[in-house]
């Protein structure tokens, strides 16, 4: 069963942060600085404590390439990690990395979860949906969507 809120994080330069709530069905996405970033993750793990379930993308630093800006990923991910245990939140299995393709937007857009030129937001988005798709938490006002849309492939 969904929680009542679900917040997902695509950290980076710019963090997106995607929010769905399960009673009205409201779906909420943007991106934001670092400071502005850590201070919404903390108000929604604060407000909503343990109705909030909470994920991010998973970030693995590689010594192959190079670790420029692997701090803009790894911050927001510990300070997630510090409110959501602190305000006793649910914290869901990190998604994996990934890019969202034109498929995965067509059916964002289907949804009325793409946001136009807000690419860290989309990918947050598209982050919460796979989560909801591989745990078996798809709301079912979205459901028939997502299930034409797998047919289409």
């Amino acid at each position: 069963m969904i929680a009542p809120l679900v917040l997902w994080i695509d950290p980076g330069g710019m963090t997106g942060l995607a929010v769905y709530e399960a009673v009205s069905g409201g779906f909420e996405a943007d991106e934001f600085e670092f400071h502005e970033a850590c201070s919404r993750i903390e108000w929604y793990c604060q407000t909503f404590r343990g109705t909030l379930a909470i994920g991010w993308e998973r970030y693995t630093p590689r010594p192959d390439k190079p670790q420029t800006n692997a701090a803009d990923a790894l911050c927001p991910i510990g300070v997630a990690r510090y409110v959501s245990r602190k305000y006793r939140c649910l914290v869901l299995p990190e998604g994996p990395q990934m890019t969202p393709k034109t498929a995965d937007r067509k059916l964002l857009a289907d949804i009325g979860w793409w946001v136009p030129g807000k690419n860290d937001a989309q990918s947050a988005a598209h982050h919460m949906l796979k989560w909801m798709m591989r745990s078996g938490n798809v709301p079912p006002a979205i459901g028939e969507k997502v299930s034409v849309h797998l047919h289409r492939i």
